[in-house]
């Protein structure tokens, strides 16, 4: 993952911007990438930048004793002309699935939640994964690739 800026203000808001879409123009990269979209972007690069920006986040909190609730938003943005395809790869041989296999997002219904960065790790798998999962499932993505989710999650 390329194109990543973050800035901590005062008040100890953590900003951080991820590019994930129209990463390179490598016509070799074709076959697992969408090359030349600039609206499009892969999946495991949003769970990447979720992962990013919760070790980033961890690290403030530790940092400056901030146990507590910490407001998560998530936003996607793109050109604005054109709806947003978030694109995923087949199982096996890593291909790049065809545009027919994502929806278009044509408004992106921003993701939040509410978490304490400081709690064990395993306790806030489960809240990291949903808010992946509420991220790519927009575009039609209904399994995560770089996060794993415990097979014995209990939903209560």
């Amino acid at each position: 993952m390329q194109h990543i800026k973050k800035f901590i203000s005062d008040d100890s808001t953590l900003v951080a911007t991820y590019r994930v879409g129209n990463l390179t123009e490598n016509e070799e990269a074709r076959q697992y990438y969408p090359v030349g979209e600039p609206n499009h972007c892969m999946s495991a690069h949003i769970e990447s930048a979720i992962i990013d920006f919760f070790g980033s986040l961890r690290v403030l909190a530790k940092n400056r004793a901030s146990n507590g609730g910490f407001q998560i938003r998530i936003v996607l943005t793109g050109n604005g002309r054109e709806p947003i395809y978030i694109r995923t790869n087949e199982g096996q041989g890593n291909w790049l699935l065809g545009v027919e296999f994502s929806e278009p997002v044509h408004s992106f219904r921003q993701v939040s939640s509410e978490l304490d960065p400081l709690l064990p790790v395993q306790d806030l798998l489960f809240v990291l994964n949903d808010l992946a999962l509420d991220v790519v499932n927009q575009g039609g993505v209904r399994n995560l690739r770089v996060m794993s989710i415990a097979a014995d999650r209990e939903d209560t």
